[in-house]
């Protein structure tokens, strides 16, 4: 398990290759990332201090109802870790795009 970026003293790992639009994919993809990972979550949890957390990033339209929702599943292996969980938002532009992160 390879972090992509460590800042500050945080390892930031990517769990996922889908979209801004596919929540659900993302959802799925760490998921089975948490599963096959577990161990060593459990290990890089455990220092003294060690938080952790999983970060959606999502697009945000102006004008557009917006509803995410985690799966019980997700749910349940993030806690069994001691991870945390949350939903960024990013505004999309006029050309439809997300700005990336």
């Amino acid at each position: 398990m390879a972090a992509y970026r460590v800042e500050n003293a945080t390892a930031h790992f990517d769990v996922s290759g889908a979209e801004f639009d596919d929540l659900f994919g993302q959802v799925e993809d760490a998921i089975r990332f948490l599963r096959v990972n577990g161990a060593d979550i459990r290990v890089l949890m455990s220092a003294p201090g060690a938080s952790g957390g999983l970060d959606f990033a999502t697009e945000y339209r102006v004008g557009v109802f917006h509803h995410h929702y985690f799966s019980a599943d997700l749910v349940r292996a993030a806690s069994e870790l001691g991870l945390s969980l949350a939903v960024s938002t990013y505004p999309a532009g006029e050309d439809g795009n997300v700005a990336q992160p």
